[in-house]
């Protein structure tokens, strides 16, 4: 009996096995085509989230759909104008467990790692840009909570604006600077863009071009899986459609051209040619100890090309070392204002001192003249923001409004001195005080129309 009975528990374990394999593949195959049908509606729920908090489930999700919802939900940033949670839950108790895929959280996690996002184990409503995982031991389930980024509803990006300090290719706004640049269909455009942008110095080009470095890594990663014939992302297909590696390379190696020519030109300011010589001498040495070393190996070829990147370096620093300070200054009509503007500061400022040495109390009128000192810092923050270049640095911006407020200075300076002339030659003193903050409030209202509420330039307009 022996004989018998070992055959037909072979066959029967065999057919027993091929009964499991096909009842595990219909599984997954009725889990994949539940999760492709609810991705969509799921995707639209997630992206027109208006409260604080909200959970989904995800529940017959296989890994590979938990991914493709967050590249749908996530690449971009979310239009609510507030921080929000998102709130997946991707597994449970002895009850609950098999509706969930046991590998979801890894398909979440690099997902969302790929478009930018942080692994945060400290992250809480109020964060942007993260996620975390937890075991809710009250309900006994284990969740994945998401912080987007959001939109702020005043056109810039909340947590990581239009690069992270790691390089992350973080979700952008349509109408942002990057996403524009980016998307621009020729080089032409690009260029128009970047002239409408005023990308005019040296340090702007370098963070434009600092800016577009992890996207061209991200594109090429993407042109990568598309000729190995690997499945895309959400994301990586949104990217793929908007733009390719070529195209954005042929964009950075535009800005870097342009970098070079100011260079050659001689325009860099003070601090940009001290980063360049900065940056540019420890590859200069490395170069240098690579030709070494290829000529005691005998590489005749590669000491020639080493060679000729040695002299370029050679060359961009001599030029460098040749830079002027080149004229920075704020567009003529916008400088006049401020100049204008800072000059009637400096009037109000001296006038109110002067009035606390000598204790004298201000009328009425003197007073308003006075308190209108937060509007024109409002003015000149309002104009100096409208003046700013796409890239362009508070300290740049700041250098340049300084440039203007120099003008002023001297003109407040001027009329200062023409009314002590005025005052020794039996001017009217406080009458003149008077009738100076008379004028000073029509010239105020008028230049009040259209001021923001202050703006980066807020707390500076008033610096001397």
């Amino acid at each position: 009996s022996d004989h018998h009975v070992g055959p037909l528990c072979f066959a029967g374990t065999r057919q027993r096995a091929r009964r499991d394999e096909e009842r595990a593949a219909r599984t997954l195959s009725d889990r994949t085509t539940m999760s492709d049908h609810k991705l969509a509606g799921l995707a639209k729920t997630l992206r027109e989230q208006i409260d604080k908090q909200e959970e989904y489930d995800l529940d017959n999700y296989s890994e590979e759909a938990a991914g493709e919802l967050m590249g749908a939900c996530f690449a971009m940033t979310h239009p609510s104008v507030a921080p929000i949670r998102c709130t997946f839950v991707i597994g449970g108790g002895k009850s609950t467990r098999g509706r969930y895929e046991p590998n979801l959280y890894r398909g979440i996690a690099a997902a969302l790692k790929a478009i930018g996002f942080e692994e945060d184990n400290g992250a809480a409503l109020g964060s942007t840009g993260a996620f975390k995982s937890q075991h809710d031991t009250g309900r006994n389930i284990k969740v994945v909570h998401v912080f987007p980024l959001i939109f702020n509803g005043g056109g810039d990006e909340v947590a990581g604006g239009e690069a992270t300090g790691s390089g992350a290719a973080v979700p952008l706004e349509a109408d942002s600077p990057l996403y524009r640049l980016i998307t621009a269909e020729s080089e032409e455009a690009f260029a128009a863009l970047c002239a409408e942008g005023k990308l005019l110095s040296y340090a702007q080009l370098q963070a434009c071009n600092k800016a577009l470095a992890p996207y061209l890594a991200l594109l090429k990663d993407v042109d990568a899986k598309m000729m190995g014939g690997q499945p895309l992302s959400a994301a990586e297909e949104a990217w793929a459609a908007i733009s390719s590696a070529e195209t954005l390379q042929q964009k950075a190696g535009w800005v870097q051209a342009q970098m070079k020519v100011l260079v050659a030109k001689g325009e860099l300011s003070t601090e940009e040619k001290r980063q360049l010589m900065q940056a540019s001498t420890p590859k200069l040495e490395a170069i240098e100890l690579e030709m070494a070393t290829a000529q005691s190996e005998g590489k005749e070829k590669r000491v020639a090309a080493l060679g000729k990147q040695r002299e370029a370096l050679i060359g961009l620093r001599a030029a460098a070392e040749k830079s002027k300070p080149p004229n920075r200054a704020l567009p003529p009509t916008v400088a006049t204002e401020v100049a204008n503007l800072w000059a009637q500061c400096l009037k109000l400022r001296t006038f109110e001192a002067s009035a606390k040495r000598n204790q004298q109390l201000l009328t009425i009128e003197q007073a308003r003249a006075v308190g209108q000192l937060p509007e024109l810092a409002e003015r000149i923050a309002d104009l100096a923001e409208h003046a700013r270049g796409w890239f362009e640095s508070d300290e740049a911006l700041k250098a340049r409004v300084a440039l203007a407020k120099a003008n002023g200075s001297a003109a407040a300076e001027r009329a200062a001195k023409q009314q002590q002339q005025r005052a020794v030659g039996g001017g009217a003193g406080w009458a003149t005080a008077g009738s100076f903050a008379k004028n000073l409030g029509a010239k105020t209202g008028a230049a009040k129309g259209g001021a923001s509420k202050g703006g980066a330039f807020a707390a500076l307009s008033l610096d001397d």
